[in-house]
């Protein structure tokens, strides 16, 4: 699904737990999270839309 978002040009916004964060870099080509912090996810999501 992160491949799909990626080549559809969408903004990838994951946490840095299990392969989900497997080719995304923090600040370069998506944002990743910390997993506890649902504070960090609201302000991702805020930044992006």
């Amino acid at each position: 699904m992160l491949l799909d978002a990626r080549v559809a040009g969408s903004p990838i916004i994951t946490t840095d737990i299990g392969a989900s964060c497997d080719g995304v870099d923090h600040d370069e080509n998506g944002l990743l999270l910390p997993n506890d912090d649902g504070g960090a996810m609201n302000g991702a999501l805020a930044d992006v839309y």
